[in-house]
């Protein structure tokens, strides 16, 4: 990330960089060497994921772990959680690639008239206040050319803005973990860099939508191919189906989150559980491919789902029938080559979470 230069944004120290699309700057004095590992770091809210992969030719997982964060809020849990995936990975590995996201991170598209990268990144930082909620002096921002529209003499342009006050919660609890930061990432674009590896030279032009569907929140991504155009954090996840399967079923929460994705109930019995999170979801959708079909005057062709709460039984028909489009799970670990055993036996039924993971991974070894 290339942060401000004035007085009045006051310096963080040992800041990495903000890593967006495409935006391929060399880190370690250049690129990534054949046989050169790489290790995504994923704190979600629920759990901590470990996935290290390494570039020999063919991409390949070197070392996994996905631990629980004990209930609770607190950052001694999660850093407990923490400090057990590092060692659950049996890594040696110090160095990471992380993410942040959710409210502590705007992402906005825009469209400017035509300039270059370096022009842009010059203006924004005067500018940027026209589009973000947060006084400019409190993040750290980014931006990025993402297409140069030469009949309108225009370009369409990505806009980051984190919070100054999450980056740096973040980059200390990884710091008191023994871990050293080498890139932090966007959660939304670490899932889109997933999926461009995953999609390789497949349908460049077909609009998707990938749709992470975590604990609190579902990622909602907007592609061209594998060009990002949108992206909004909804706050639904898989909680909110657990929480209605408990109220009506009378269970406890963990009782009601294995029933959610064990198959022991129809499809029609369990989203008939869910139904009022559910609508809420889908709701919230359809007004961002609303949005987005106004904007750009295309239809979303096909949707892809990941994240551990894509696994509630029955999600995927009731997601192609309201939306009358083909919906698809995709494999984060598609074309990585991964060994079958210890920790990596469990990721048969874990993949879907990795996404995240995964993006991280692949930006030190492709």
């Amino acid at each position: 990330m290339k942060f401000p230069s004035t007085s009045s944004f006051p310096k963080l120290p040992s800041l990495p960089k903000l890593f967006l699309p495409k935006f391929r700057l060399p880190f370690g004095g250049g690129a990534k060497k054949q046989g050169a590992t790489c290790c995504g770091l994923d704190i979600g809210s629920q759990r901590v994921k470990w996935v290290e992969i390494r570039h020999a030719g063919k991409p390949e997982l070197v070392a996994y772990s996905s631990i629980p964060i004990k209930k609770g809020i607190g950052r001694e849990k999660t850093l407990t959680a923490l400090k057990e995936a590092i060692q659950a990975s049996g890594s040696t590995t110090r160095r990471v690639h992380s993410a942040i996201g959710g409210q502590s991170v705007i992402i906005r598209y825009i469209q400017l008239p035509r300039m270059s990268r370096e022009e842009l990144r010059s203006s924004i930082e005067f500018e940027a206040d026209k589009y973000i909620p947060f006084n400019v002096k409190d993040v750290i921002l980014d931006c990025q050319v993402l297409e140069e529209k030469e009949e309108l003499n225009k370009i369409l342009a990505v806009l980051v803005a984190a919070k100054k006050e999450a980056v740096n919660h973040h980059l200390s609890l990884l710091q008191e973990a023994g871990l050293e930061v080498d890139l932090l990432d966007v959660d939304t674009f670490a899932i889109a860099n997933a999926f461009e590896h995953f999609l390789g030279t497949q349908s460049p032009t077909t609009i998707h939508a990938l749709l992470d569907l975590g604990a609190k929140t579902t990622n909602t991504s907007i592609l061209r191919g594998s060009t990002s155009l949108f992206s909004r954090d909804v706050p639904i996840g898989g909680d909110d189906f657990t929480q209605a399967i408990a109220e009506k079923l009378n269970l406890e929460m963990e009782a009601a989150d294995v029933l959610k994705c064990s198959g022991t109930k129809s499809s029609e019995e369990l989203l008939a559980l869910v139904n009022t999170p559910l609508e809420n979801l889908v709701g919230e959708l359809r007004l961002s491919f609303d949005y987005f079909e106004n904007q750009y005057d295309k239809r979303v062709e096909r949707l892809y789902l990941s994240g551990g709460s894509s696994r509630l039984t029955g999600l995927l028909d009731y997601l192609r029938k309201s939306f009358n489009t083909e919906a698809l799970f995709w494999n984060p670990l598609e074309g990585i080559s991964v060994p079958s055993h210890g920790n990596f036996a469990k990721l048969k039924d874990a993949k879907e979470g990795l996404a995240v993971g995964v993006g991280l991974a692949l930006r030190g070894v492709e």
